[in-house]
């Protein structure tokens, strides 16, 4: 169970719910293999912040949120995210994350470029100060020529 993913002691403990006549063992080995080091959830804090940000271009508060989901606790979450993530480098993920999409928009243009990249940005975890930044930065304003689908009437 250990050997596929790292787990932290609330996942390992919901997996191992299903062998309830055991519950108190269960939480024995669980206290054992933490103290052993096999649970390292300093470990897959750090992992899961460096990759969120390297590889999936997230911001701080998506990689906080997918933390937490997995049980960790929140002090130690912002501790750490300040620490291998801080709030200045949290622009440039961004700022990266809308060059490699304009990569793929093709003919998409104005307003709508525009609202398709924050929204990408947005469900990526920035906060709206940085996608305001990171889509100037880019060249990209909301008043940009008009889409021409777009019909009054």
């Amino acid at each position: 169970m250990l050997a596929r993913r790292s787990l932290t002691k609330k996942e390992l403990k919901d997996r191992l719910k299903k062998f309830e006549p055991i519950v108190d063992v269960v939480l024995q080995l669980i206290d054992y293999l933490d103290s052993k080091g096999f649970i390292d959830e300093a470990g897959i804090i750090e992992d899961k912040i460096i990759l969120g940000k390297e590889s999936k271009l997230y911001g701080r508060m998506r990689i906080m949120l997918e933390l937490r989901k997995r049980g960790l606790q929140p002090e130690i979450i912002a501790d750490s995210i300040n620490q291998f993530f801080p709030l200045d480098e949290e622009f440039d993920v961004a700022f990266k994350f809308v060059r490699r999409k304009l990569n793929s928009m093709g003919g998409v243009s104005g307003l709508r470029r525009y609202r398709r990249l924050a929204g990408a940005l947005q469900r990526r975890g920035f906060s709206g100060e940085i996608i305001a930044r990171a889509l100037e930065q880019s060249g990209i304003s909301r008043f940009d020529e008009a889409d021409t689908n777009i019909e009054f009437q």
